[in-house]
């Protein structure tokens, strides 16, 4: 039994006369009525009974009739889906982030263009540091990744784009001796105590920190570790040490910090989107707007 079966009978036991089912068909009448034996053989019973004045369905034939009409009701949604799945209308997109990404107010507005664009998808967004979203994308566990840091070697198999490049600040509390200026050097933070990322999280920024801290011969001295920005943020207000955080990362907080530039060029952080050379259609349609709510900003 097939597509063309079902649909065959739909229309004799619509019609009830062979010869205006295969006008209706646009097909002549005998491969109809072969169709029609083919089908009644293959099930074992009569769908219709003949004679040469009327056309009529058997009990057997209107019971078929109604699971015809289901039969192709869920084949012609079945097509439908997979053409809409196939243009990335419908089905699920995942996204991984670093913990920073979503301060960054293109990446904000790209989702929520992208969420009112395709409301039928699926959208399922998670945590993770850049390495983990690498190793997510290659395995096929996310379809698109927001990571900070510079790329590492086990990028290069996937596509990527730099979104951002953004400088990082330093936060102090309020009465913090450093307080009173507007800009500061790194190594002005020399003997602070530091509100960080913990490092066994391996994420972009607390690397990223600490290597510059390094860099300008300071050890950090860990006051405490945070797993989220906010709680960074509030706990520098509460005193409890300083930080050094990407610049739209205070923009979003209300948390009594003072905010200082740092005068360090390499002062920055880069915000990129991967995601696998083969993308998904859906991952696809959000890179597209991705990219044009760029060229909007």
């Amino acid at each position: 039994m097939n597509f063309k079966q079902l649909k065959y009978f739909v229309s004799v036991a619509e019609e009830l006369h062979f010869g205006r089912a295969a006008i209706r068909l646009h097909i002549s009448q005998p491969p109809l009525s072969q169709q029609i034996k083919l089908l009644e053989d293959r099930l074992g019973v009569a769908l219709f009974e003949r004679n040469r004045r009327s056309v009529k369905l058997t009990a057997s034939g209107q019971v078929f009739l109604q699971h015809a009409y289901q039969l192709i009701r869920q084949l012609q949604t079945a097509i439908t889906d997979a053409k809409c799945a196939g243009r990335g209308e419908i089905g699920s997109l995942h996204i991984g982030y670093s913990r920073s990404a979503l301060y960054c107010t293109k990446v904000l507005a790209c989702i929520a263009a992208y969420r009112e664009k395709y409301p039928e998808i699926d959208l399922q967004m998670q945590e993770g540091s850049t390495l983990s979203q690498i190793e997510d994308v290659a395995a096929e566990r996310i379809d698109i990744g927001l990571v900070r840091g510079a790329l590492p070697s086990s990028a290069k198999l996937l596509t990527s784009r730099t979104l951002s490049r953004e400088r990082l600040v330093a936060i102090l509390p309020l009465k913090h001796r450093l307080a009173g200026n507007t800009r500061i050097s790194i190594s002005d933070l020399r003997n602070e105590r530091f509100v960080i990322f913990p490092r066994r999280l391996e994420t972009a920024l607390s690397d990223l920190v600490v290597s510059l801290l390094v860099k300008h011969g300071i050890q950090p001295d860990i006051a405490i570790e945070a797993t989220s920005m906010s709680a960074i943020v509030g706990l520098v207000g509460a005193g409890v040490g300083v930080s050094i955080v990407p610049e739209t990362v205070v923009q979003s907080h209300l948390s009594p910090v003072k905010v200082c530039q740092l005068r360090e060029a390499v002062a920055e952080i880069e915000l990129h989107v991967i995601a696998r050379r083969k993308a998904s259609p859906a991952a696809n349609n959000f890179l597209s707007i991705l990219q044009a709510t760029l060229a909007d900003c």
